[in-house]
């Protein structure tokens, strides 16, 4: 009997990225949560993850696999992170300014929506993640390191 297997496709949570508060950069983390369920559960993962990855890219990554024939279960699908993420620091040097995120909300419904179309036109089921929530305090130090002006961010 063909053993199951599961698709993912995501951005660096999904591939186990962490960062090393030590180092000061990201790794991967050895036994992530695609590592620790295929394990768990006996099945096999296809992890398509990336970092950086947003919703228009994974969609492009999708589309490509799936015109290989690839068979599995099901697909797990979980974006938006750095999708809603700005380009802060041209907020930082124009915060008058109107400042779109990496991908338009109406750009990433539509991504997610062929997404689940194109994996139930192949009957794989499409289970979707939402993210955890964000610590604002640590986010903004982390996001705003480089930006000698964070107030202008907060101006925005």
């Amino acid at each position: 009997m063909k053993k199951a297997s599961i698709g993912i496709w995501g951005d660096s949570l999904l591939q186990g990225v962490i960062l090393d508060e030590k180092q000061g950069r990201y790794s991967i983390l050895e036994n992530n949560c695609a590592v620790s369920l295929a394990k768990k559960i006996g099945i096999n993962i296809s992890n398509n993850s990336r970092f950086g990855c947003t919703a228009p890219k994974g969609m492009k990554s999708l589309t490509k696999a799936l015109e290989c024939d690839v068979e599995f279960s099901a697909a797990i699908i979980e974006f938006g992170g750095n999708d809603c993420d700005f380009n802060w620091e041209e907020v930082a040097k124009a915060p008058e300014a109107s400042h779109d995120p990496k991908t338009k909300l109406d750009d990433f419904a539509a991504c997610y929506a062929q997404m689940i179309a194109a994996l139930k036109s192949k009957g794989i089921m499409p289970v979707l993640m939402s993210l955890p929530p964000l610590e604002p305090e640590r986010y903004f130090q982390w996001m705003t390191r480089n930006i000698p002006n964070r107030d202008d961010v907060l101006k925005w």
